[in-house]
């Protein structure tokens, strides 16, 4: 039998808060803070997803490099359909050009391949 207590309806109440009413950015609980913190965060985040393509690319053999840079052609023709412009360089050394990527868009690379009769290896080594 369990010893929890039934929570009231009133224990679930949400509170909603407007910019109007919220306290200002770093205001709350009588502190005063700068966007400096969050601004260092993003050039670091922006170093750091650097550094993460070019320490994976340092260990991969050329024929590796060869199968990627071929699998981001394909990506780059299937995103240009949509009159969408990023190369398979740009793709392969900046992290910011991958902005915005989502499941769906992967979902309809996927499906792409198959329409263009690519066969199941070859999509599963595209997509990974």
């Amino acid at each position: 039998m369990s010893t929890k207590k039934p929570r009231s309806r009133d224990e679930y109440t949400v509170v909603l808060v407007s910019p109007e009413t919220s306290p200002a950015r770093g205001e709350r609980e009588g502190h005063s803070y700068d966007d400096h913190l969050a601004l260092a965060g993003q050039v670091a985040d922006r170093f750091a997803q650097s550094d993460a393509f070019t320490e994976a690319q340092a260990t991969w053999t050329a024929n590796t490099r060869r199968r990627y840079l071929n699998d981001l052609e394909l990506f780059s023709a299937y995103i240009k359909s949509a009159h969408i412009e990023r190369s398979a360089e740009a793709l392969f050394n900046d992290a910011e050009a991958w902005r915005g990527m989502t499941f769906g868009l992967l979902k309809g690379f996927k499906t792409w391949l198959e329409q263009r009769g690519y066969a199941t290896g070859t999509i599963k080594g595209s997509i990974s």
